[in-house]
């Protein structure tokens, strides 16, 4: 028995040091989660609150085969959409974005990689202009390293729709990395 379950079994008995163990250990991760998913360390905060009250609420319906990484991160998706939810409104149709076949020349212009920093800052825009349902499987499978069938549980969508919404997240973010070089070469 892992120690994970051991402490999910102690915290549903009530013992309080065992679920701020949990807490503890899965606090890091899902607040990376949710930064990437809201897009700010404000949201990103007040969801991680939000995520661990109600994973004490609902501790007692967590069942006994569920693998309780994959349940946190369901609540945590969760907040994180009713985050984003109130926050954006509107949503715009991914399928128009046009997506080009050529890549930039990376290799013609060196002192543009070398502006890490501004890359790394337009990429997090980048990712942060995505809308929520693509957002999520990226952040979760690139950037978080969670397995296609995980995200699936966490998503509670299937998996070839995982993998279909985390290549269109890939390719808008491919090319608007391209855009963003292509301006600097000018």
């Amino acid at each position: 028995m892992s120690d994970i379950t051991e402490l999910v079994k102690k915290a549903k008995r009530g013992d309080f040091s065992a679920f701020e163990k949990l807490v503890k250990s899965h606090s890091a991760k899902v607040y990376s989660v949710l930064l990437r998913i809201t897009g700010n360390s404000a949201d990103a905060e007040d969801g991680l609150q939000e995520t661990f009250l109600r994973v004490f609420k609902s501790l007692n319906r967590l069942r006994g085969d569920e693998n309780f990484s994959i349940w946190l991160m369901r609540i945590a998706v969760n907040v994180a959409r009713s985050i984003v939810r109130k926050r954006e409104p509107y949503h715009f149709n991914i399928d128009t974005i046009p997506i080009t076949k050529e890549l930039f020349d990376w290799s013609e212009n060196p002192e543009l990689v070398l502006k890490r920093k501004e890359l790394l800052h337009a990429i997090e825009k980048f990712i942060n202009e995505l809308p929520v349902e693509f957002r999520e499987p990226f952040v979760l499978r690139d950037v978080e390293g969670f397995s296609v069938k995980d995200i699936s549980k966490i998503l509670g969508i299937s998996e070839s729709l995982v993998k279909i919404r985390a290549h269109r997240a890939r390719l808008v973010l491919r090319e608007k990395i391209t855009q963003f070089f292509s301006k600097g070469k000018k």
